[in-house]
């Protein structure tokens, strides 16, 4: 069958990230809390057929268990929607702060003015250029699961979400787009060694030039009160010679240097910090892939019979939100940190590219503290989870013939 090709709709299945963990934990307990139909009421009478003949019907059957009463797998489908929501839900966030960057990116391309570097514009334009395509592999991604979640949703077979190899995906992409961002970020700063390199080279010559031509004046210029002998002379010259000669080589040293531009290497300094900045959202987004990877490969578990699956996946996935919540925090505050060294001085354009490097610390403060609200309504969303499955596990445990199991103790 063709697959459904849906188009990205930003307020598709969301109102907010907290409002939308609410609907789908409030839609799992008034499922739990329906009322199922008597199948005494819905059945006939059990051995009894239309010709009279008592045939006895056997109980496992649907016709057995009735119209009206839910199959063991519908709470398993329920629990994948829901999944599937949270999972589509933080794609959509990804979208939304990838936008933001390559907007931000634009915006500092327009801001360029006609006397600066080339290479600012160049630079500015290779980050522009993977941002821009991790955007729309995102809006790729979003298209097709929503896709076929409605084909799911419309009872096609076959169209549900295989989040485990989903997952896979998303983790070998970030994996690709994080060794393109390294390679940027090196290149960076090996150009901001040269040309701090070359800036201080070009200091020292030019210090130590303008120490030799005040020598070499002292010495052609102090004749003596006396008329000075023929050795003193001698030495006066050769002084001057080797002064000279010094003099020579300092200045040819420094006219074969680079004259570089002063405003470059903060530039360098700002596009360091914008990869490095990359690379840690990479690595915190890799890290969630694959704890949900993991997790997603419980979805299918029995919950009638062995449901000890799920229980672990959701134990292991609120820690693992919390060492994120832990992650983002220390993020913030070494964002605090390196903003208070920035320290606006120089030229005009040092003092922009420094008002950029503040202008950027408060955009990635502001997009951790919206992560940690997003991770804190996941784990909410993923404590509903657990109580649900422990719920669920301790009806079973109570059955006859069946013993409690080690997990209902918490």
């Amino acid at each position: 069958m063709t697959k459904k090709k849906a188009i990205y709709n930003p307020d598709y299945g969301r109102g907010s990230g907290k409002s939308s963990a609410l609907a789908i934990a409030f839609s799992a307990a008034v499922i739990c809390a329906l009322p199922h139909t008597s199948s005494a009421a819905a059945e006939p009478a059990a051995g009894v057929t239309a010709g009279g003949r008592g045939v006895q019907q056997e109980s496992g059957t649907p016709a057995a268990r009735g119209p009206g009463r839910p199959t063991r797998t519908e709470p398993l489908e329920e629990r994948g929607r829901r999944f599937s929501q949270r999972a589509l839900d933080d794609l959509r966030d990804s979208l939304i702060a990838a936008q933001e960057e390559t907007t931000e990116l634009e915006r500092e391309v327009d801001r360029i003015a006609l006397l600066e570097s080339p290479k600012r514009e160049t630079d500015l334009r290779d980050l522009l250029t993977i941002y821009a395509d991790y955007a729309g592999w995102l809006a790729d991604e979003l298209d097709d699961i929503q896709a076929y979640m409605s084909a799911e949703a419309e009872g096609l077979p076959g169209q549900g979400v295989d989040w485990s190899s989903r997952y896979g995906g998303f983790i070998t992409r970030h994996r690709e787009y994080a060794r393109r961002i390294d390679m940027l970020v090196k290149s960076y700063d090996a150009e901001l060694r040269r040309l701090t390199k070359i800036i201080e080279r070009r200091r020292f010559l030019r210090d130590r030039s303008m120490d030799l031509e005040r020598r070499l004046t002292d010495v052609e210029s102090s004749p003596g009160r006396q008329k000075p002998s023929s050795a003193a002379r001698t030495e006066k010259e050769k002084r001057a010679r080797q002064l000279r000669e010094e003099l020579r080589i300092a200045q040819t040293e420094l006219l074969s240097l680079d004259d570089i531009d002063k405003n470059l290497p903060k530039h360098f300094v700002v596009m360091i910090h914008r990869g490095k900045a990359w690379l840690e959202w990479n690595a915190i987004k890799t890290d969630e892939y694959a704890m949900l990877r993991e997790a997603s490969q419980a979805i299918k578990t029995d919950t009638a019979r062995n449901a000890s699956a799920w229980v672990l996946a959701c134990r292991q996935v609120i820690r693992g939100y919390e060492r994120e919540k832990e992650r983002l925090g220390r993020g913030i505050d070494r964002l605090d940190r390196m903003r208070e060294r920035v320290s606006p001085a120089g030229t005009l354009r040092e003092i922009d590219r420094s008002r950029e490097l503040l202008d950027f610390f408060d955009q990635e403060k502001g997009r951790y503290r919206r992560e940690l609200e997003r991770v804190g309504v996941q784990t909410s969303a993923w404590e509903a989870e657990l109580s649900e499955a422990l719920s669920g596990k301790q009806a079973v445990s109570r059955r006859p013939g069946l013993s409690p199991e080690p997990w209902a103790a918490g």
